[in-house]
């Protein structure tokens, strides 16, 4: 099981290496421009911070807080309450047992003005 989960956030990480280009001035990296990051939790698949909470607590950019109001199966859920924060790390997918979190990236389309 540690080897499948492994694996598969080294899968996750070389998919962000996609969304990721090289800056020719110092080497760094930087996220692609016009690109949006939505993030969805399921309330009908989560279990709950207080039950769970692993998503709160991978977070390195403090998206989410615990509900203030309870799911209809009596469960506190985290919300993003800072989705501006996100960087599309997918860590709270990853880490997330009850499959209840989906980080998706939209790219936004450029409009040309003529």
């Amino acid at each position: 099981m540690q080897i499948q989960c492994f694996f598969l956030i080294i899968n996750t990480y070389l998919h962000n290496f996609h969304t990721l280009k090289k800056c020719s001035y110092n080497g760094e990296y930087e996220m692609v421009k016009n690109q949006k990051i939505h993030l969805l939790v399921d309330e009908n698949l989560c279990k709950g911070v207080d039950g769970c909470g692993l998503c709160i607590h991978v977070c390195p950019r403090d998206v989410y807080e615990k509900a203030a109001k309870l799911t209809p199966r009596g469960f506190r859920s985290p919300v993003p309450v800072r989705p501006d924060n996100c960087n599309g790390c997918m860590l709270c997918m990853v880490f997330c047992p009850d499959f209840a979190i989906v980080v998706e990236r939209v790219k936004e389309k450029v409009v040309k003005e003529q």
